[in-house]
């Protein structure tokens, strides 16, 4: 599986390469999130390339303030859960 576009999503994410997550995505990429509770809703969801990929981001930032990012599977395919030291951020 590695090579696959969930893994090279997710190694972009990691990397904060916004121009290589942007070419995983399609022309029409709407993200929709309930947010189950616990995290942010996004009400019509993110339309657009660049939106999309740059709500990504903030994982590489979680490396940065001693967080972890993991790759999981969610809901059966290639996921990622980050979390500080005292909170899930998102899954």
């Amino acid at each position: 599986m590695s090579g696959s576009v969930g893994h090279r999503f997710f190694d972009a994410v990691l990397l904060g390469d916004v121009d290589a997550l942007q070419t995983l995505l399609a022309a029409d990429v709407v993200l929709q999130g309930n947010g189950g509770g616990k995290g942010p809703q996004f009400g019509m969801g993110i339309v657009g390339v660049r939106n999309v990929a740059r709500i990504h981001l903030p994982h590489a930032s979680v490396l940065q303030i001693g967080g972890v990012v993991e790759q999981r599977e969610v809901n059966g395919r290639t996921g990622a859960v980050s979390a500080t030291r005292t909170a899930t951020l998102s899954a």
